[in-house]
């Protein structure tokens, strides 16, 4: 839920473990939130396997439930949407003759084809073909890309469908940045909140190779690629404050609960949330409550404030276009956490002040090592910007920006 446990806790309740790394990223982008000064912000962390999409900032939320392999998971969670598609999942062609990507994927071991060991086509090795990653890019080199396997492995599923090594290439990453856009929609536009308005962080190890792309699809006025967006999770992990949280079950009709009986039970939570930190000089204490109509199997969380039954149906009606009038609100359960704050995000700093030169070129696009850019240095694409462990894609249309928060794409279009 976006705070460190005890390792008794942990041993206690090894379900609050679960997701953990995602929920590190998703703290990391909420302090880089609030380094740019936005309101909100879309989140995008795509590794190898999959990419978890969120919102942070005045919008983000703790739900009440979330899912693990189809499994439901009750427990305090940061919100966030998950999709199987990462570098390594696997390109094929369905039963119906149509090109598709993942949920299967090539993973670590034997990894892309471009790896050395596997044969599997994949989105890493789409990248490949197209230049975007090449043989010294990753670990300046040492860990070694196999450019022609790469393109044996495209080149074999494209003649299945009638393309050739680039132009299937090109499809692969089209259908998995549509996959990743409609994950997007379900953090932005299901939540009434316009695209254009929100800017993208994104990161994992293939964030940067797509992040300009998505931000395109979606009108997005901006992405920003932190850095080391390899680690990033991590880094949220490193910063976050220490969390207690102590949950008291009701399963009641609102109505049948008088205030001060309410006030009692948010007060008996709150006082074993921060018995959790006993200890710790600096802790606050939050409270909310899960709400739903009688009948559901899911609900809402709400701050434990006032009017809570018209602040339920208005959410709900926001959330799902509409109230069920008649019908009594049952109050859930009633949740408080404890916590200490939160180390702020360091911002970056950059290389020397002159002006960067492209280490090399490939596929007639120059490419800049991340770590030369000074501060506030513009480079406008196509380019491609590399540091260890990922790249960056600047399409033709955007211009980079080295800020404090990271690497800005802007599109010069809009």
């Amino acid at each position: 839920s976006g705070g460190i446990m005890s390792s008794s806790e942990a041993n206690e309740f090894p379900a609050r473990a679960l997701l953990s790394g995602p929920a590190g990223g998703i703290a990391a982008c909420s302090s880089l939130a609030t380094m740019l000064g936005v309101r909100h912000a879309a989140t995008l962390d795509m590794g190898g396997t999959s990419t978890d999409v969120g919102l942070v900032g005045a919008m983000s939320e703790i739900v009440a439930t979330t899912r693990i392999a189809g499994m439901p998971l009750t427990t305090p969670s940061v919100d966030m949407h998950t999709i199987g598609c990462g570098g390594g999942s696997i390109a094929h062609v369905d039963a119906g003759g149509a090109l598709r990507v993942g949920p299967g994927s090539a993973g670590a071991d034997p990894g892309p084809a471009c790896y050395g060991k596997g044969d599997e086509p994949t989105v890493t090795d789409a990248h490949v073909v197209l230049g975007h990653i090449g043989p010294s890019t990753l670990l300046g080199g040492a860990f070694g890309i196999d450019p022609d396997r790469a393109r044996r492995a495209i080149e074999r599923l494209g003649r299945r469908i009638g393309l050739d090594a680039e132009r299937c290439a090109r499809g692969i990453l089209e259908i998995a940045e549509v996959t990743m856009v409609r994950a997007l929609l379900v953090m932005t536009v299901e939540r009434r909140i316009d695209p254009a308005t929100v800017p993208l962080i994104a990161f994992g190890g293939a964030g940067g190779l797509h992040a300009a792309a998505l931000a395109r699809r979606l009108g997005m006025p901006r992405a920003i690629v932190p850095e080391h967006p390899g680690a990033f999770s991590a880094v949220g992990l490193v910063l976050a404050g220490e969390s207690h949280e102590a949950v008291r079950t009701v399963l009641r009709p609102l109505h049948e609960i008088a205030p001060r009986e309410l006030a009692s039970i948010v007060r008996d939570a709150s006082r074993a949330a921060r018995d959790g930190l006993e200890g710790r000089s600096r802790k606050s204490v939050e409270t909310a409550v899960l709400l739903r109509y009688q009948g559901q199997g899911g609900g809402l969380v709400l701050d434990a404030g006032p009017g809570l039954g018209e602040r339920f149906a208005a959410l709900h009606e926001q959330r799902f276009g509409f109230r069920v009038e008649n019908r009594s609100i049952e109050l859930v359960r009633v949740e408080a956490r404890a916590t200490t704050p939160a180390t702020p995000l360091p911002p970056t700093s950059g290389g020397p002040g002159r002006r960067p030169r492209p280490i090399q070129a490939r596929h007639g696009r120059p490419v800049y090592a991340r770590q030369s850019l000074p501060l506030g240095v513009a480079i406008e694409g196509p380019a491609l910007i590399e540091e260890q462990t990922s790249v960056i894609v600047v399409p033709g249309d955007f211009t980079a920006r080295r800020s404090r928060a990271g690497v800005e794409l802007v599109s010069r279009s809009s």
